[in-house]
Order: structure tokens, then C-alpha cells, then sequence
């Protein structure tokens, strides 16, 4: 089922790349190796929140936000490289100030490895897993694992990624209202304008459980833009972005309660990363460091903790 949704998405999103008048193509050729390279990527902004939820609590309707990924490709063999991953992300709340009495999301941090085949002209295929924590206010933290497969296709300028997950958290106990277990898909497209300019858009979604006996599932999902602008003979790229986050509970629903229990965020970002390893964008993207971990599984078992509990 997963796979169907991966393949879905992709194909969704690779019919809505824009066409140029002029198409610059990067030469990528099969004899160059993969690539030791990386980057540091450090972004912040705010999040505008909507909640829907049956509680006597009030929550942020905004909040600072700063996330930071820091990646490395090491390469072995001739096609086969293992990429190590360190990604979080924490807020700041600008409605409450030093108010303990709330608990609110806080933080994550995850750390993740790669490893995978290559085929930089055609695709790439491999497996991936992570470990990591996230952390409520005024609250124990929640651990979280991650794993699963993932594969790319290149076509000319454009990058399809798809990966396909299995999500496990450190309920409190049988009774908690955290999402315990999930699954989910996520589907990427990247359209290069330039070697140094790059598009892109991704889907994520995933069902999963928690151990509260009146609940029958918790729905989570993503979707985000992103523009990123490499200088030439520069390490150095900027990045601008928007995300989307819902967080969904199906206990107590009822169709006229308008109150139902679920969360979306806006959140929107400017970024700086800092490049190694690589000349250009289209070069990282198939040749070195081009996967991460999705941060909204590991979110999502905190907010179900949280505000949609």
C-alpha cells in the first residue's frame, strides 16, 4: 500500500514541474565518482498554528521556529555509499513567555544513516533508519524510531525521491494517548532550473496507533515548497520555504462537533547552508549527500501526547 501511495505521489508531482523556455542542463557524466561531500543548513522562522481540540487549555497561535541538518556522504565501492544524518528542529513560543504551567512542543533532534546504490544518470535505491528524541514543555521526552526503503529517479533536470517508513515511539504506557506505531509514505520532486537553482515540492502521510483503548487511529501528513539559490564558485546557498503540518485523532469525533481533534501548522522559513564536497546543486543532488529524515512522524507522536490528545 505504501509503495502505491510513493509511486502515486510522484507521479502527481512530476506533472506539475514548470516548463522553461530554456532548459539548462547540467552534464552528468556516468564516469565521475560519487562524492565525499555534505552540508550544514541552519534556517529559521515562525509557525502559525490552528487547533481543534476538545480542551480546557489554551495554546500558541504562533511561535518561533529554528531547524538545522548537517549531512555527510561516504562513498565505498564504486556505486554504494553510506550517508550519516544528524536534523532537528525546536520552537519558541511567543505567546506564553515563561509560563510553566503549559505544555507545549518543544523540540526533536534525530540522528540517521543511509545506505545505499547508485546509478547517477538512472536512480538510486536503499534502506534508511534513525533514532531520536522530541521533547514537550514541562514534560519527559518522547524516543522515536524510523525506518525503511527509498529510492530516487533522475529524468533530465528532475529528481523523484520516494520513501516508504515504519514509525515506533517510547509510549508511557499502555493507556498513553502517544502514537505508538505508524506507517507512512513520502513523495519528493526537485526540478533543477539551473545547476544552481533548484524547486521543489513533497507529500508526506502516515497512519498509525496509539495504546489510549477508545482511539482508533491518529492521521499525520506534511506538504512543503522550497526554492533554493547556490552561489557559483560559492559554498554557500540560500533557501526560502513554506511547510504545512496535520495532525489528526479519529477518539471522540463526531460530525457535529466542530471541535474535532486535530492541528495544522503553517510554518515558514528562510535558509543558509554551507556546501562541501560539490561544485554545484545538481552535482550534490546526484552524486553526494541528496536524502534526509522526515521530521513529521516524530512531531506527530508529541502533538498526540499534547494538544490532540
Amino acid at each position: 500500500m505504501l509503495v502505491r501511495i510513493i509511486s502515486a505521489g510522484c507521479l502527481s508531482m512530476s506533472l506539475c514541474v514548470p516548463v522553461f523556455a530554456e532548459d539548462h542542463r547540467a552534464s552528468v557524466t556516468a564516469e565521475q565518482d560519487l562524492l565525499l561531500s555534505g552540508s550544514v543548513d541552519l534556517s529559521a522562522g515562525n509557525v502559525f498554528m490552528q487547533t481543534h481540540a476538545e480542551s480546557d487549555k489554551d495554546y500558541p497561535n504562533n511561535t518561533g521556529r529554528i531547524s538545522g541538518e548537517a549531512r555527510v556522504n561516504l562513498p565505498f565501492f564504486s556505486n554504494a555509499s553510506l550517508q550519516l544524518d544528524v536534523t532537528g528542529e525546536a520552537d519558541f513560543n511567543n505567546d506564553y513567555g515563561d509560563d510553566d504551567s503549559i505544555d507545549d512542543y518543544e523540540n526533536q533532534i534525530l540522528g540517521g544513516a543511509h545506505l545505499n546504490y547508485r546509478s547517477p544518470e538512472h536512480y538510486l535505491l536503499g534502506i534508511w533508519g534513525s533514532v531520536g528524541e522530541a521533547q514537550i514543555l514541562n514534560q519527559d521526552s518522547e524516543t522515536g524510531w524510523m525506518g525503511g526503503i527509498e529510492a530516487q529517479y533522475y529524468f533530465g533536470n528532475t529528481t523523484l525521491y520516494g520513501q516508504a517508513g515504519l514509525f515506533a515511539s517510547s509510549a508511557r504506557d499502555k493507556h498513553s494517548e502517544t502514537l505508538e506505531k505508524a506507517q507512512f509514505g513520502r513523495a519528493v520532486v526537485r526540478h533543477f532550473i539551473d545547476p544552481n537553482m533548484s524547486v521543489s515540492a513533497e507529500f508526506l502521510y502516515g497512519r498509525g496507533d496509539d495504546g489510549a483503548d477508545d482511539t482508533k487511529f491518529i492521521d499525520f501528513a506534511s506538504w512543503s515548497l522550497e526554492g533554493e539559490k547556490r552561489f557559483a564558485d560559492s559554498p554557500v546557498s540560500f533557501s526560502v520555504s513554506y511547510e504545512g503540518n496535520y495532525i489528526g485523532n479519529s477518539r471522540n469525533t463526531d460530525v457535529s462537533d466542530e471541535k474535532s481533534e486535530r492541528l495544522i501548522e503553517h510554518v515558514f522559513m528562510a535558509g543558509i547552508s554551507f556546501k562541501f564536497g560539490s561544485t554545484t546543486l545538481l552535482q550534490e543532488d546526484r552524486y553526494g549527500a541528496t536524502l534526509d529524515i522526515p521530521l513529521a512522524p516524530l512531531r506527530a507522536a508529541v502533538y498526540s501526547a499534547d494538544i490532540v490528545d
